[in-house]
């Protein structure tokens, strides 16, 4: 992710211009921040697949359906206030990004991602708890790498900011419906679906796994939102490409 995204920086850059970078950048800040609020079953059906017999594979199947039940409860939510909270507060919490329906495009993108990428996540986990981590990798690296070239093409021929988020969500979305055929192969032909007997066992470990993760990411994020709400699009540009360039 960091190599592709040092490639991918300066291409959008110079396609979309300053302003239109600094919206991107938002974008994926959001994206984020809409996965603080889910409720952490990535790291509980880890723990939870190596605490089961690796023989009793009802039992691997009902975990990941309650993960799924209990992931698709957390990012409908999260991901409806994150839409929300953009699309009718966008201009007061942000009122230096200045245009305001592309703020509120933004924030239904990001929204929708947010809510593909959880359950991607609950996929990767899954694949994880059955020591699938060769598998795990290599389903990321491709997913990831067909991404950022969708995204690069389209920012290539449309030089705008719309069809680029388009590319986002339309790619996050098949790189699902891949994952969930892979883990279907895995754990039986309907276990990818939700099931609404909850193991209670698992919310345990997600509130822990949640404040764990949550408690990182929105310090790695917060620095973006408040320069975007107090700077505007520009200078969030200029920002996050520094930020990223230490980073590596």
């Amino acid at each position: 992710n960091p190599l592709l995204g040092i490639i991918l920086t300066p291409l959008l850059l110079r396609t979309l211009g300053e302003e239109l970078f600094g919206y991107w950048t938002l974008l994926f800040a959001a994206i984020s921040l809409g996965a603080i609020l889910n409720f952490g079953t990535g790291i509980a059906i880890v723990k939870r697949m190596a605490e089961t017999d690796a023989a009793d594979q009802s039992a691997r199947v009902r975990l990941l359906r309650s993960a799924m039940a209990i992931t698709c409860i957390g990012a409908a939510l999260s991901s409806l206030a994150l839409g929300a909270c953009f699309h009718f507060g966008g201009d007061s919490i942000f009122p230096r990004m200045g245009r305001l329906n592309l703020l509120i495009f933004v924030g239904w993108s990001a929204a929708l991602v947010c809510f593909i990428e959880q359950l991607d996540n609950v996929l990767a986990s899954a694949l994880k708890g059955l020591e699938r981590f060769s598998l795990a990798a290599n389903l990321e690296m491709a997913s990831r790498t067909v991404q950022f070239a969708a995204v690069a093409t389209t920012a290539l021929y449309f030089k705008a900011l719309e069809p680029v988020c388009m590319a986002v969500i339309a790619t996050s979305f098949l790189r699902l419906v891949a994952k969930s055929a892979v883990v279907a192969r895995w754990f039986g032909a309907s276990a990818v679906l939700p099931g609404w007997h909850i193991d209670r066992p698992m919310l345990k470990l997600a509130k822990w796994g949640w404040a764990q993760g949550a408690g990182g990411l929105f310090f790695g994020i917060a620095d973006r939102l408040i320069v975007a709400a107090m700077l505007g699009p520009n200078s969030l540009a200029q920002y996050a490409v520094a930020i990223q360039l230490t980073q590596q």
